[in-house]
């Protein structure tokens, strides 16, 4: 889910970054992002023969299930960031730990993917011998706490734009956008806590339950978009 990265403000004060400030924290986000899909890789190895080859290439929806949630979540600071040019000292310690949590975010989520792919898609390497529901528990609840952490920070930064939006100079359009995308945020960060919760209660666990639950992130930004809308 990404937010707009549209028109409406025009920065002016002290905590708005200028161009060379902002291309660095930019700069550094982006080398955080690109570490995170370094990651993500199925192998750092070349395959050295055919069976090798199909082997790696058995990893590869996996590989793509979890890279697109990452760039997802790299769209999405982008967006923020080229929107509203935030430098101040609260915008960048609420960024770094942000990156920090997507570094950490990045394990279970390869996991879960490769999880997922093995178990609904028949295409992944066998990650899930031995590996019982205590397990398959455990992980539903790390990976939703890294994902409810990392939406509750982004949830933060629009709330730290919202509440210098009159020094950004944003205007009653860019205003409303910036409060729709606060409640999408904030609703996304809700869903991996369900996502947690139905893992705790053991709730569907053979047929991944937790896991379709993040189905409900998209419906609830498109719900939010038509309501803004009407």
């Amino acid at each position: 889910m990404a937010t707009r990265a549209g028109d409406g403000g025009h920065e002016h004060g002290s905590d708005a970054a200028s161009g060379p400030e902002l291309g660095r924290l930019n700069a550094f986000s982006d080398g955080v992002f690109a570490l995170s899909a370094t990651l993500l890789v199925v192998t750092l190895e070349v395959p050295t023969s055919y069976d090798a080859l199909l082997e790696a290439l058995r990893g590869f929806p996996a590989f793509f299930l979890a890279f697109a949630a990452l760039v997802s979540l790299w769209f999405n600071h982008r967006g923020f960031f080229a929107r509203y040019r935030l430098g101040d000292g609260w915008t960048v310690a609420l960024n770094a730990l942000l990156l920090f949590v997507v570094l950490l975010y990045v394990y279970p989520l390869k996991l879960l993917t490769e999880v997922v792919s093995e178990r609904f898609l028949w295409a992944a390497p066998d990650v899930t011998v031995g590996m019982g529901r205590t397990e398959t528990q455990g992980l539903f609840l790390v990976y939703g706490a890294g994902f409810a952490a990392v939406f509750a920070l982004y949830t933060a930064l629009h709330l730290r734009a919202w509440l210098l939006r009159d020094r950004l100079g944003l205007g009653e359009r860019a205003v409303g956008e910036l409060r729709h995308d606060i409640v999408i945020l904030a609703a996304i960060a809700c869903v991996g806590v369900v996502s947690m919760l139905a893992a705790a209660a053991g709730l569907g666990l053979g047929w991944g339950l937790p896991f379709w639950i993040y189905v409900l992130a998209p419906l609830a930004a498109l719900a939010q978009r038509l309501l803004a809308r009407g």
